[in-house]
């Protein structure tokens, strides 16, 4: 489970439970089962290593892998070595996720760090794009005295990921007959 999770169940555990005033338990118990209920768990579960089926769902297949190589992550096995059962919703024939049996404690984590990764994926794809478009000359020339906004160090890290990728020109395919000639 993510630690940042489980320490916070932990201390809203023992406030909950503590020799504070009235309000103050209340307020912690409440805190609790918000956590408990946004994440499907309950105080009990941290204690033991019961498993139950838990469900994944994505969106594409970059998605997919980022899932896959979380619960390899906190699982700690290679993907083969991992039941992972398909489900298919009905009238579907692709499958849009996927059951592992785990421990309330892994499915938190998972839950955490998969939105983590794909929160991050996403905004790696929309810098990649632009570091792609940038390599490759794909927009219009500015005009003279136009100056295109980015600060500093977005300009270092784009400059890095151009020298990174590698150098295609396409071929000419089409000829554009720019003096009216037939």
């Amino acid at each position: 489970m993510n630690d940042k999770i489980k320490e916070l169940a932990e201390k809203l555990q023992r406030l909950a439970d503590g020799q504070g005033n009235e309000n103050e338990k209340m307020n912690a118990k409440r805190k609790l089962d918000e956590l408990c209920k946004k994440y499907g768990f309950n105080t009990e579960s941290f204690k033991d290593d019961k498993t139950s089926l838990r469900t994944f769902k994505w969106k594409d297949h970059n998605d997919k892998t980022i899932l896959g190589q979380v619960i390899t992550k906190v699982l700690n096995k290679m993907i083969r070595d991992i039941s992972i059962y398909n489900v298919r919703v009905r009238g579907n024939l692709k499958p849009k996720s996927i059951g592992v049996y785990l421990t309330d404690s892994q499915y938190l984590e998972i839950l955490y760090l998969y939105s983590f990764y794909s929160d991050l994926w996403f905004k790696e794809q929309k810098f990649f794009l632009n570091v792609f478009i940038n390599k490759h000359y794909i927009f219009a020339e500015c005009q003279p005295g136009e100056d295109p906004k980015r600060n500093r160090e977005e300009e270092m890290r784009v400059r890095s990921a151009l020298r990174a990728m590698q150098d295609a020109t396409p071929h000419k395919a089409i000829t554009h007959n720019t003096k009216g000639e037939k």
